[in-house]
């Protein structure tokens, strides 16, 4: 065992992880894993398994290494202009139906936060009914990209994608980076959570699991987590995944909204 490469794919599946969802991401790990073997003070990968294999606490400690955190604003831009252009004109119009005044939507996985404020601004600059409010759940289990995203501050490479308008609208500059307008942290809650064995409550209309579950986990625990958010869904409401991902075959109960996208639409009894 000579390589991170090599190492990570003995590791990953002891941790209930997929080696094939962390193939082209895997520097950013193998960063943190050389570092930390270095703090150890060691370079050998098999040196390192056997420490892991000594020493139970540092599976956790690896595990928490394991956090992608690659992302932009309106990442896959045709989703958001699906979630625009149907998926919240019918969850509005399902709310009145209903006599509710507030859409919940859960941001699972949220990183540091760019998927967050791309669904505000997109709310507040493109939709804004006077009579319905979004409120936004967001969850990631690493506190530091929570604190990134709850301050709200980002390096200009992370806008290519959002429409020129919301960047203009939405945010201050401040010297080579730009700064979430505070009303926009408004019916914001991020919170601290592991989503393998926490989630927020619900019932949601909206929820967002993109590049997480379906990418990283193996089949038992994918299926197991799938299933707890998809507890969480209310009647006709919304899950969106990553482009690249595919639902558990064992998951029946959504429908497709468009052919070769990743939005899907819980079915209702009727």
């Amino acid at each position: 065992m000579n390589t991170c490469h090599e190492f990570l794919q003995h590791v990953l599946p002891k941790l209930g992880y997929r080696w094939a969802g962390f193939r082209k991401v895997r520097r950013q790990v193998c960063r943190r894993i050389h570092q930390r073997m270095q703090e150890i003070e060691t370079n050998n990968f098999r040196n390192y398994l056997n420490y892991l294999e000594k020493n139970a606490q540092e599976w956790d400690t690896l595990d928490r290494m394991l956090d992608i955190t690659i992302t932009r604003f309106y990442r896959d831009r045709g989703v958001f202009e699906i979630v625009e252009k149907t998926v919240l004109p019918d969850l509005i119009v399902r709310a009145r139906h209903e006599r509710r005044r507030q859409l919940q939507c859960w941001s699972a996985g949220c990183c540091n936060g760019e998927e967050v404020y791309s669904l505000q601004l997109l709310w507040h600059e493109r939709l804004a009914p006077d009579d319905i409010h979004l409120t936004i759940t967001a969850t990631d289990r690493n506190e530091t990209v929570l604190e990134r995203a709850r301050t709200g501050r980002f390096p200009e490479d992370a806008f290519k994608d959002l429409p020129r308008d919301l960047l203009e609208n939405g945010f201050d500059r401040e010297d080579s980076c730009y700064v979430i307008k505070s009303k926009y942290k408004h019916e914001v809650k991020f919170l601290r959570q592991d989503i393998r064995n926490t989630m927020p409550d619900g019932p949601f209309d909206i929820i967002f699991c993109r590049n997480l579950v379906l990418t990283y986990f193996d089949t038992p625990v994918r299926n197991i987590v799938m299933t707890d958010i998809l507890s969480r869904l209310r009647q006709g409401g919304y899950l969106i995944i990553g482009a690249n991902e595919h639902l558990p075959e064992t998951i029946k109960d959504l429908r497709q909204l468009k052919k070769g996208e990743p939005v899907y639409q819980l079915r209702t009894d009727s």
